[in-house]
Order: structure tokens, then sequence, then C-alpha cells
């Protein structure tokens, strides 16, 4: 039989702090599997709900009709709706500030263009709200949008040089639309009056489709408008088509020659439009996102569609569209200044 020394006391600690050392460890263990499960478990549950995609234009535009083709082309890859947000206005600066100060969660998406990434950067500087380097991350550049040179069905112009030739000998009798105050459309008409040395009315807009109203209405003379927009229009009768800013013709409107064609060898001028996420989206959310973008635009029959609206499919890499955003904001400057092009 064991016996107990007379002296000994037998204390609480000898035995109560085994158990509970071995209580707490497994209570730790067992706190952190659980702090991490929900975080596993959102992640792994993305996407839970609808996704929204904002840009910067109007509805019925070749933007619009761009976001709108992505949109539906998300929803089948993730499973869930994927809304288009527009808002149209401050040359695509608000809806990028919009995108910019999104939760990053995944379940936002922006259609950006040369306009709200590279020229408004480039023009008002601390005036806009973000920075894109610093608020986005790049999924990938979709398609090149060069511009194209109309006039109304009833215009005694029939080419460049017969515009050119009326507006130096009547200056700022003619007026020309835009996107907007300093998007390509504005910097292709200022540089047609830069080059041509001639001087027009500025009337801007916000999106192609309120453009497109007024010109055939015969109250806009001419407007550096994306293929996209205007090639039904042009096909249909309703508008004539001058020049093409791309640096050869268009496969949309090939009877349509480029302004390098009659007599501006330098100009050749267009939008980059891509898809990027708010800055600090976890990794494997972007990541796919990422994958997503790169496998709608192998789609033959997104690149068809792209080519039928007059766009030209560039699918750009994350790094490749970012290093082409960065690239493109030093030759818009160049262009500005070597111009001496004025903004609005």
């Amino acid at each position: 039989m064991l016996k107990v020394h007379p002296n000994h006391k037998e204390t609480p600690v000898n035995r109560a702090t085994l158990l509970p050392r071995r209580t707490v460890l497994a209570a730790l263990a067992s706190s952190l599997l659980v702090a991490a499960a929900p975080a596993a478990f959102a992640q792994a549950a993305w996407p839970s709900g609808p996704l929204k995609l904002i840009l910067g234009f109007a509805p019925g535009g070749a933007g619009d009709v761009t976001a709108r083709l992505m949109a539906q082309k998300y929803s089948a890859a993730l499973g869930q709706p994927v809304v288009v947000e527009n808002k149209p206005g401050a040359n695509s600066t608000i809806a990028a500030t919009a995108a910019a100060k999104s939760a990053p969660d995944g379940n936002t998406l922006y259609m950006g263009t040369s306009t709200d990434l590279t020229v408004a950067p480039t023009v008002m500087g601390h005036q806009i709200q973000y920075n894109v380097e610093r608020d986005f991350t790049p999924l990938g550049g979709l398609v090149t949008a060069p511009n194209m040179l109309v006039v109304p069905a009833n215009s005694p112009f029939n080419s460049v040089a017969d515009l050119v030739r009326h507006a130096k000998a009547n200056p700022n009798t003619l007026n020309f639309a835009s996107f907007g105050g300093i998007t390509t459309s504005y910097l292709a008409a200022e540089l047609l009056k830069n080059q041509g040395g001639v001087e027009m009315t500025h009337v801007p807009f916000k999106g192609s489709a309120l453009a497109i109203t007024e010109l055939l209405a015969g109250r806009i003379d001419l407007f550096f408008d994306t293929v996209a927009s205007s090639a039904p229009h042009v096909k249909a009768g309703k508008l004539k088509a001058l020049a093409v800013t791309s640096a050869t013709r268009s496969q949309l409107v090939p009877d349509v020659p480029t302004m390098r064609e009659q007599g501006f060898p330098s100009f050749v001028f267009g939008s980059t439009i891509g898809m990027l996420i708010p800055s600090g989206t976890p990794a494997p959310i972007a990541q796919r996102l990422q994958a997503e973008t790169a496998k709608i635009m192998a789609m033959p029959d997104v690149r068809a569609r792209f080519v039928e609206l007059g766009m030209i499919p560039v699918a750009l890499g994350p790094k490749e569209y970012s290093d082409f955003i960065r690239a493109e904001a030093a030759r818009t400057a160049k262009l500005i200044q070597d111009n001496k092009l004025k903004f609005e």
C-alpha cells in the first residue's frame, strides 16, 4: 500500500496545473482553426452574390456594348450576375473614382479606357481622386478602338482636305463633338486643329450616343467617334466617314482612308480598353479574374464581335497591360507637349 509522508501536503497546483495546460493548448488550437475558418470559407465561397462592372460611358455607345459583352461572359464563368453600372461624366473620372473607392472584395470590376487611365492623369493631375498605379490592379487589356472622323450625310465635305480648306477660310464656323473635354475624341480633334492650322468650336457630350444624335440632326458639323459606334450609321448612309485614325484601314470600313493617307503622317490615335479591379483585392480572387479575362479574350466569338464593332483585339496580360498604361501616359504627355494642345 502506498503510504503518504506525514509532512506531505498535497497542493491543488500539483494536479490542477496539468489539466488546464492541456486544456489551454487544445483550446488555443481550436480557436486558431475557428479563426481561420471564416477567411477560408469566404475565399472558397467567392463569388457569393452579384458583381458590378463600372464604366464611364452612357448606354448605347461602343464602350457600353463592350462592357455588356464582358459582363455576360464573366457571369457565365463565375456563376453570378454581373450588373453593368454606367457612370458617365467628367471624362470618365467619376466612374474611375467610384471603382477605385469600392471595397477590394472581388465584387467590383472596372472597364477603363485611355481617357481615364492615361489622358486624365496627365492633364488633370491632382484634380482627380485616384492614382492608377496605386488604386487599380489590371486584369488585362481587351481592345484598341480607333477613331473615325464623321460628318452628316448632307455635309459638303468629302475629304479631310475639304474640311480643312473650309475651316481655314471660315475660322470658328464649324463645331465638333467629343465624349468630353479631355477624352481621346477631343484629343483627336485638337490634333486636327493643330496639324491642320484651323479653329473650330468644341461641344462636349457625355458619350458617343448623345453626340451621334446631334450629328444626325445636323446640329454638329464633325465628330471623331469610335469606328464601332459610327460604322452602322455610315453603312446606312446616315453619316459620311472622312477618315480613320488607325495606322491602317479598318476591316469594318475598308473604303475609308486613314488620316495618314490624307496628308497627316503622324496622326495615329485611338483608345485602348481594359479591365481592372480595386487594389487590395485578395490575390486568389485577382488571379481568378485575370485568368477568366484571358479565357474570355481567347474566345473566337468574342474576338469576332470586337472586330465587327470596328475594334482591334489586343488581349494583353496583366503585366503587359500595366506596362502599356505607363507607356501610353508618357506618349500622351509628349503628344500634348509637342502639339501644344489645350484642354477645357
